[in-house]
């Protein structure tokens, strides 16, 4: 096979045949063509070069923390992690601060619930639904989910749960995933929930006990804290920092499948 003319872009091939002498071409041809070719690469490939440089860029990076605003949690083990507001029901509305990089213009964010709180691979998409407008308050027009920058989960740790100190219970929940920019592009990304439960007397095994009875712990406030970055995730330890989480103290229980 060898060129003999490039049009719109393309290059045309013809098979020589010894038996076909209509075929064939002149040598000086062939090197004409073959010089238009060797032209033309260079600038294929620098466009090749130039966006992937685009996409790296329009993925996700940064971190920002998460405020509950009018969201607060109903936990149990029937639903899991059920955020109730009712300023923007059906839909629960999170507040962002401490943004940094390609998060500095987004302020707020719509939270999916989480019914499984047991450790493993999941998928649950869209579970924050990012967006540049300010939180919604009442009486003010309600925003809107557009399903553009999200991030969605693959994995979870689990409920975590820990006695901080007597009648205080911390508990967490660790998410890996991925972040989705407004352009398509992924980047890793973490995020952690952490909130208490402030009660006299309650330990550890009490709350595992009621919560397999079947019992609602309602009005729960929270904060969290995420992470996206474009190469290996950080520490669990480090979101917990993020999230401005300290004096946790005790040994973790982790609640399981049976």
């Amino acid at each position: 096979m060898i060129v003999e003319t490039i049009e719109s872009g393309y290059i045309v091939y013809n098979d020589i045949e010894r038996d076909n002498p209509t075929k064939t071409m002149n040598i000086q041809s062939v090197f004409s063509n073959l010089k238009k070719v060797s032209i033309a690469l260079p600038v294929i490939a620098a466009s090749l070069t130039f966006n992937t440089g685009f996409a790296e860029a329009a993925s996700l990076e940064g971190s920002f923390q998460i405020s509950n605003l009018f969201t607060t949690i109903d936990l149990s083990k029937e639903n899991g992690i059920d955020f109730m507001n009712d300023v923007t029901d059906p839909l629960a509305e999170v507040g962002l601060a401490g943004q940094t990089g390609d998060f500095d213009d987004f302020n707020s964010a719509f939270i999916s619930d989480f019914s499984d709180l047991t450790a493993g691979n999941v998928e649950v998409n869209s579970f924050l639904d990012l967006s540049a407008a300010s939180p919604s308050f009442p009486n003010d027009e309600v925003n809107l989910a557009d399903g553009i920058s999200l991030f969605n989960v693959t994995h979870s740790s689990g409920l975590l749960v820990t006695q901080q100190a007597n009648g205080l219970l911390s508990l967490s929940l660790e998410l890996d995933g991925m972040f989705i920019s407004e352009t398509g592009d992924e980047s890793q990304g973490q995020s952690i929930l952490t909130f208490q439960i402030a009660e006299a007397g309650i330990t550890v095994d009490d709350f595992w006990t009621r919560y397999d009875s079947g019992e609602v712990f309602e009005g729960i406030t929270f904060s969290g804290a995420a992470f996206a970055t474009k190469q290996e995730v950080p520490e669990h330890a480090s979101l917990l920092g993020l999230a401005a989480i300290v004096g946790i103290a005790g040994t973790v229980i982790r609640k399981r499948k049976e």
